[in-house]
């Protein structure tokens, strides 16, 4: 995190060093920030969702790959303002929506198809975008 007229960063999640205990993260790919405060974090090599509290820089797990919940390698996370994740996982092609409070996600779309305008081809994107 970086202040107004801060030239040094503060690391808000995660301790610099790899791995998959609670204050590591691995290849993370996405960060977002909750209505709380707390920064939810796609730790993609770990296959997980981490969130880390305000001012935490050890994180609770909110999703994991597991039987239950199929979740691959994370490109992209997005929360909403009702604190409803959706992340992108290019290794099974889909997008899952995590809902507050429970770690088994929805397929919410096996596969993300845009068209860039009305003359444009139809392309894969795994990546989110903001429209005006």
């Amino acid at each position: 995190r970086y202040y107004t007229n801060d030239t040094i960063g503060t690391g808000v999640a995660g301790n610099s060093t790899p791995g998959d205990s609670p204050s590591e993260l691995n290849a993370p790919k996405g960060i977002a920030v909750d209505q709380y405060g707390a920064i939810i974090v796609a730790d993609s090599s770990n296959y997980r969702i981490q969130r880390f509290p305000l001012g935490s820089t050890v994180g609770t797990t909110l999703a994991i790959d597991s039987t239950t919940n199929i979740l691959g390698q994370v490109r992209d996370l997005h929360i909403n303002v009702n604190n409803e994740i959706f992340v992108t996982d290019s290794d099974y092609s889909h997008v899952i929506k995590y809902y507050p409070n429970n770690g088994v996600g929805v397929t919410f779309s096996r596969q993300l198809w845009i068209r860039l305008s009305s003359k444009s081809v139809v392309r894969p994107i795994w990546k989110f975008r903001r429209w005006k």
